[in-house]
């Protein structure tokens, strides 16, 4: 059996881009369940954020995910504001 090969200093970090569109998907439904919709799309902006950050700073290949989760995250929170604005 051959041993792995541990990732080297020049391999991507991508897990806040996946994190970030992960976490904006989930928040669109959890929009009816106000503290949960708002938080999560609150930590899909941040998380997306910091994913398209790094992205720019060569760490990370994965600009799509990490755009497509501050996205959805800002939708849910727009929608929670809107929300709150109706009723």
């Amino acid at each position: 059996m051959q041993e792995p090969t541990p990732a080297g200093p020049g391999s991507p970090n991508n897990t806040l881009g996946v994190l970030a569109l992960v976490l904006g998907i989930a928040s669109l439904p959890l929009v009816l369940c106000f503290g949960i919709g708002l938080v999560s799309g609150i930590a899909a902006v941040i998380l997306g954020g910091l994913g398209i950050y790094r992205v720019n700073q060569g760490q990370a290949t994965n600009r799509g995910q990490a755009m497509a989760g501050l996205v959805c995250g800002a939708i849910a929170v727009l929608a929670v504001i809107v929300i709150i604005v109706v009723n």
